[in-house]
């Protein structure tokens, strides 16, 4: 698996040139199912404290798990837009971009081609967790096939999956 480079990563993205920046790639920010945060004066208080630590992106990754958060494109979309006026009037500095994080399923290859949100509309990144603490057999193959695709996968959560932590060759 190939190791992202920063700088590569924000030039990727339209706008992002300016590499000097500090940007969460994983964030469960909007209320849409299965998001963490429940409502959005958390969602705000979230952005302001990330504001007061310097961070000034953010990238939304509400979780899609096929056939239980089937969390659309165009909701996401709506929302990230709808809340980056609202920091905006609050004066946040903050600038959060839409994203999604993909629980790996079998199917994954084909819900890419119909355009699953990619970080930050960079059409090039895919974040991607696994569900429970295995490595699914299909996943090496699924990743070297998104990659064939021209997408980078990030996996998301690592650090919670024992059998990446125990079995070191994964």
């Amino acid at each position: 698996m190939k190791r992202i480079d920063p700088l590569e990563w924000c030039n990727a993205i339209e706008g992002w040139g300016d590499y000097r920046m500090l940007v969460d790639m994983h964030s469960q920010l909007i209320k849409l199912s299965g998001s963490r945060y429940g409502n959005e004066e958390e969602t705000i208080n979230i952005l302001k404290s990330a504001a007061a630590d310097g961070i000034t992106h953010m990238i939304a990754t509400p979780l899609y798990q096929f056939d239980k958060m089937m969390n659309s494109e165009v909701a996401i979309a709506n929302y990230v837009s709808m809340l980056n006026s609202k920091l905006i009037r609050l004066d946040i500095p903050v600038k959060v971009f839409e994203g999604m994080e993909i629980v790996l399923y079998e199917r994954i290859l084909q819900d890419i081609k119909l355009n699953l949100v990619s970080l930050a509309g960079s059409n090039k990144y895919v974040s991607i967790s696994f569900q429970g603490n295995q490595v699914p057999t299909f996943a090496i193959n699924t990743f070297f096939e998104i990659q064939l695709m021209g997408y980078i996968p990030v996996i998301a959560n690592v650090e919670r999956n024992k059998d990446l932590i125990t079995n070191t060759i994964k």
